[in-house]
């Protein structure tokens, strides 16, 4: 499934502007997982902490490009 699609899924309205900053690829989702635990916990500072815009949450959404710090 293209990260497009899996991010309207996930509840994102279609008039929501998003940007895919980058995809990686895990063989292992477990490997995923933890990478993206590991960018939560690291990031938490730059967490999204504004009004709801997925459905399900917004716990993977961030104020900077966190790829670039």
């Amino acid at each position: 499934m293209s990260v497009k699609k899996r991010l309207y899924g996930m509840g994102i309205p279609k008039n929501i502007k998003t940007t895919i900053i980058q995809e990686l690829k895990f063989d292992i989702g477990f490997d995923a997982f933890i990478f993206e635990r590991n960018i939560k916990q690291n990031f938490k500072e730059l967490c999204y902490l504004g009004d709801s815009i997925m459905d399900n949450g917004n716990t993977e959404l961030f104020t900077k490009n966190i790829l670039n710090l």
